[in-house]
């Protein structure tokens, strides 16, 4: 599948985000997941879930880093927020694969470009 940059929309604006873009995800994504989109799309999908489930439980949840609690409308928005970042980290991901795969298709073979294969020695 093929993604134009531009067909990721924005990350969505939460408070306790510090306003993440697409590049700073690639570069996290780099460093604490070595590169595996797919460890990190099961972060946050774990972290959807979590949410969720409170949610349905009539819970709150909070940030320690910023002294804020949010249930009800508030934790809805959160959870559309959460929905709305792992369908961009999926795009985001999908671009990087896309990337990563034309790279690899420009190289030349281990063995020289369009040259044959050396012949076996017996």
């Amino acid at each position: 599948m093929s993604y134009a940059q531009n067909q990721c929309q924005a990350i969505p604006a939460v408070q306790w985000w510090d306003d993440v873009d697409q590049k700073q995800m690639s570069h996290y994504v780099d460093a604490r997941h070595g590169g595996d989109w797919d460890s990190y799309i099961a972060k946050w999908q774990k972290h959807l879930d979590q949410v969720r489930a409170i949610y349905a439980k009539g819970g709150a949840v909070s940030s320690k880093k910023l002294g804020l609690r949010i249930k009800g409308k508030e934790l809805y928005g959160y959870i559309q927020a959460v929905e709305n970042r792992l369908t961009i980290t999926r795009c985001r991901a999908a671009l990087e694969m896309a990337t990563a795969a034309k790279k690899l298709e420009g190289l030349e073979t281990a063995s020289g470009g369009d040259e044959p294969p050396p012949e076996t020695v017996r």
